[in-house]
């Protein structure tokens, strides 16, 4: 097998683990969404967590979760367009 076939393969492989690496932080962004929309759309927040009443608190959390998510969009983004171009290149050759 040729080395540059043999990168790719690696490289495809290490695309896989970062995915699901990206997957992991995307779930807690996800968990960090729910909480700030309870903190903020909730009747009484401070049922579930006494932090949840706080409104400072359910701004940073806002600002936590947006950034996390921002960021897993665009990994998530950035990689699937690597993998893309990696299988094209090996389905070429």
């Amino acid at each position: 097998m040729q080395p540059e076939k043999i990168a790719m393969l690696e490289r495809l492989k290490k695309i896989k683990d970062l995915s699901f690496m990206n997957n992991i932080l995307n779930v807690v962004a996800m968990i960090a969404n729910a909480g700030w929309i309870l903190g903020v759309f909730g009747n009484n927040p401070a049922s579930l967590h006494p932090q949840f009443g706080n409104g400072a608190f359910v701004s940073a959390l806002i600002f936590f979760a947006v950034a996390l998510t921002l960021f897993c969009g665009y990994r998530t983004f950035k990689l699937g367009l690597e993998k893309s171009r990696i299988i094209k290149k090996l389905s070429i050759e």
